[in-house]
């Protein structure tokens, strides 16, 4: 056993290295970074991922030559920024379809007169829309079956092949994943909210008319409680297409980052 302490010391510096790109993914990583998910509860996590994996990703990190000195010192504190950058990078681009979500369903929220009508998100620790709030766990839904968890470590893996430890950078393929992963945020965003803000839209001009052909009806009592009522009845008539919006989204948008990777999308 004395004998292979040396060995096991001499992978410590190495093993920090894969902690640190690991740990970065509970950042923003989306559900494994929820704040109600204790500190302490993460970092065993990430230790006890990163000892599982280590193993597995010797070959590829002494296939690149890592000088022993840069485990030590100052050298050894750069070495793990840049690694938890590459970890952070990973979560942040999964978590922009969450945000597409949470802007469609603010769109619907205002539309529908919730504007006003908020609540405490815990996992964010800010004042969220409600309709952005249920699009957000619906979309955490969706994350959950298509195996988002499993792929977002997967990527990590699989990034020491395309991002050599230290060697983290933006480059043309990085800003091209994240303009790809902007423009389908947008675009189902709009998707997601569209059914509501056409029939509030419809709704609002029909209430025009009533109010010219017959000015002495109330337009006002009327209109936010049928703004309220034709807009949730819309979203509960369309849930189950905007889930299925929802999950060609995450889809899409996970395979865009697992495959800049070189992870096969499952």
């Amino acid at each position: 056993m004395n004998d292979q302490l040396p060995e096991l010391f001499g992978h410590l510096g190495f093993w920090v290295v894969v902690l640190a790109r690991i740990g970065g993914l509970f950042i923003f990583a989306p559900f494994i970074s929820n704040k109600l998910i204790p500190m302490q509860v993460k970092a065993m996590l990430a230790v006890a991922i990163s000892a599982c994996v280590y193993p597995v990703l010797i070959p590829a990190i002494a296939a690149q030559g890592i000088d022993q000195a840069v485990l030590n010192g100052w050298p050894l504190v750069f070495l793990l920024t840049f690694e938890t950058l590459v970890g952070l990078s990973i979560g942040l681009l999964a978590l922009i379809p969450f945000t597409a979500m949470q802007i469609g369903g603010l769109a619907m929220g205002q539309q529908m007169g919730l504007g006003i009508a908020r609540e405490f998100d815990p996992t964010t620790e800010t004042q969220a829309n409600v309709m952005g709030h249920v699009l957000f766990y619906l979309a955490i839904l969706a994350y959950l079956a298509l195996g988002g968890v499993e792929q977002m470590f997967a990527a990590v893996m699989h990034s020491y092949s395309v991002v050599p430890i230290g060697a983290f950078q933006v480059d043309e393929s990085l800003i091209a994943v994240c303009i790809g992963l902007l423009q389908s945020a947008m675009e189902v965003g709009l998707r997601i909210a569209a059914p509501v803000l056409c029939i509030i839209f419809l709704q609002t001009c029909s209430l025009g008319f009533i109010a010219k052909t017959a000015p002495a009806f109330n337009i006002l009592s009327l209109g936010f409680p049928m703004r309220v009522i034709v807009g949730m009845t819309t979203a509960m008539l369309c849930v189950y297409s905007m889930y299925g919006v929802v999950e060609a989204q995450i889809g899409d948008a996970f395979e865009l980052i697992v495959s800049y990777f070189g992870v096969p999308w499952t």
